[in-house]
């Protein structure tokens, strides 16, 4: 396959990674999280499946290039799924002083998992030959499902079972109408409804919904996003189209070439989650100790991705190429980790995953197809 077709279907799977946050997010603020891991376990296995089997068939481009769009856009569909669970759940179980640091670790562990496999790559499957990309491609597959869906077992809310309510469950019967009333009015001081014994966020401000899209700060952090990330995302999707235009003349073999683009691989996936948990514990700390808002971490950060494109026009070799791939990691990351956290402290935490899937699909899947 030409780069063009390659660039087609990494952009198709990146867009239905996207868009379908908006719906996954909003089921993860109204269903299981174990279920919605579940059904994005089999979407992503299946898809890494599929494409498989397409490869080893050695079908024509253009019968293979329609076909690995349709099984990439399948696992960009579990990818939403799985991050949006876990995302909304995680968040949801943690308070607004650690939420920075819970957010930075829980997408830091997301963007790790190209350092992962890109070194399961390197030890397993990549040969003097070349790349053994059938079985790299089934191993990701079953790998992928076995994680999601046993992890999917141990995902727990505990925003929603709080202790007051267990005890009124057990004493419901020996408690008279005054001690109820009582026992209510105290649940709805803490935030509680009083008959479900769930947490409503009385003390948070909650916008969703079409109030959302009348905010200028939900309008802002998606121009960012879409903007600021996808510049990110150009250059990772196109690392290896980099590496090999500039060792295309300096005599390296298939599986030299091989090697060097996984060593870049795997620093932008190293860096990434470095940045992601560092502007997630930093904007914890100086919102405990200074009381300074995140905005003005999100600055920094956008400053730091503007400033690794610019380094990006000065690359002109291997060496320089390296420095590109931390730089750009480490800033994509520090971006990627501090909004999320912005929308829960601004929007409020009761429809966080749809919020965050609104603010998260709406410039990001359509500035992946022009950049």
């Amino acid at each position: 396959m030409s780069a063009t077709q390659l660039s087609i279907v990494s952009t198709f799977a990146q867009s239905a990674h996207y868009i379908s946050a908006v719906p996954w997010g909003m089921a993860a603020d109204r269903y299981s999280a174990v279920i919605l891991c579940i059904i994005a376990a089999f979407f992503q296995g299946f898809g890494y499946v599929f494409m498989a089997f397409t490869y080893k068939k050695q079908v024509p481009d253009e019968v293979a290039t329609p076909l690995l769009t349709l099984f990439f856009t399948l696992v960009g569909l579990g990818s939403s799924g799985a991050y949006a669970a876990a995302l909304t759940t995680n968040v949801k179980n943690f308070s607004e002083e650690s939420r920075g640091k819970v957010v930075g670790a829980h997408v830091a562990m997301f963007g790790l998992s190209a350092l992962v496999f890109t070194q399961i790559n390197n030890f397993f499957f990549l040969t003097d030959e070349g790349q053994e990309t059938f079985q790299y491609l089934l191993c990701i597959g079953v790998v992928i499902f076995t994680v999601t869906f046993i992890g999917s077992l141990f995902i727990r809310n505990y925003q929603y079972t709080t202790k007051i309510y267990q005890q009124f469950l057990v004493n419901e019967k020996d408690v008279d109408e005054k001690e109820e009333e009582d026992e209510d009015q105290e649940r709805s001081a803490q935030g509680l409804d009083p008959l479900l014994g769930e947490q409503v966020f009385l003390d948070q401000v909650n916008i969703s919904g079409w109030d959302l899209f009348k905010q200028t700060d939900f309008w802002m952090l998606s121009f960012i996003l879409g903007l600021g990330v996808a510049c990110g995302l150009m250059y990772v999707n196109n690392v290896s189209s980099i590496v090999s235009s500039i060792t295309y003349s300096l005599g390296y073999s298939e599986g030299e070439i091989q090697e060097i683009i996984n060593l870049h691989v795997s620093l932008i996936s190293l860096m990434n989650c470095t940045g992601r948990i560092f502007i997630g514990i930093l904007s914890d700390l100086i919102l405990d100790k200074c009381n300074l808002k995140r905005y003005y971490f999100l600055l920094i950060s956008v400053t730091c991705l503007f400033l690794s494109q610019v380094f990006l026009i000065f690359v002109d070799d291997l060496t320089m190429l390296i420095f590109a791939s931390i730089f750009v990691g480490a800033s994509y990351g520090f971006v990627f980790s501090i909004t999320p956290t912005i929308v829960g402290d601004v929007f409020g935490m009761r429809s966080y995953g749809a919020n965050w899937g609104d603010d998260f699909s709406i410039f990001l899947s359509f500035s992946s197809f022009f950049l």
